[in-house]
Formats: C-alpha cells, structure tokens, sequence
C-alpha cells in the first residue's frame, strides 16, 4: 500500500468513528430526552365557534329558527309546563342570543402536565424504558 491510500484509509476511519460518536449521541442522549419533554404535556384543542349574524325576530321566523306556532295538544311536562310554555320561553331565548351578532373564535391549542400514567404510556409508546 502507498502512503496515499493509507492517508484516505485513516480519513474514512476518523469520518467513520465521529459518524458512530455523533450518531450514539443522538439515539442515547438527545432523542430520549426529547421524547421526555414531549411526553411530559397532553395537548388539548378547543373546538373553533363560528359567526353567528344578528337577526330580527322576523328574520329568524322566515329562516325558520324560532317557531311560529306554539300551539300543541294541551301536552304538559312533568315540570307542570305546557308544550306552548316551553316553546315560547325557547323562542324569546333564541330571540335574546340572535340580537348582537358573535364573532368567529379560532380553534385554540393549549397544553396541560400529562398525568403518571399518559406519561408511561406515552414513553413506552415512543420505545423508551422508564
């Protein structure tokens, strides 16, 4: 063998033995305590609430939200109401949340401490040993 050869063998061997070095680090090191740290919190979502338009009490009648007959069969609840009670309270309620508009509210991401046992199941999941 020539001295050259010898050069890139020793080279490769170097290159070879930092890329064994860096690489146990990560498995070893770094990969289990990020797999800590995300296992550590649950994430959590809020639904998104869409827009809701303010409407008049007509507009509701003609869309059909509110009812325009609260005449029933005489049925009475067994809170001692009757059908044409509960439906004219549910209107007038319909009625009070339809007069201001609301706007759209985004979903909303939000992170709570995962407890002892979403934290085991979630470390064993991701192939790490307590």
């Amino acid at each position: 063998m020539n001295k050259m050869n010898q050069k890139g063998i020793v080279v490769l061997l170097i290159v070879l033995g930092l890329l064994l070095i860096f690489g146990s680090f990560y498995w070893f090191e770094l990969r289990p305590t990020k797999i800590r740290q995300e296992c550590s919190w649950v994430k959590h979502t809020d639904e998104a609430i869409p827009a809701k338009p303010a409407m008049s009490e007509e507009e509701l009648r003609v869309k059909g939200i509110i009812k325009d007959d609260c005449k029933g069969s005489g049925y009475v609840s067994i809170f001692s109401e009757s059908f044409e009670e509960i439906c004219e309270r549910n209107n007038k309620q319909t009625i009070e949340e339809y007069k201001t508009d609301r706007p759209a509210v985004p979903a909303k991401d939000w992170y709570s401490k995962a407890s002892e046992k979403q934290y085991d199941f979630c470390i064993k999941e991701k192939g790490l040993v307590r």
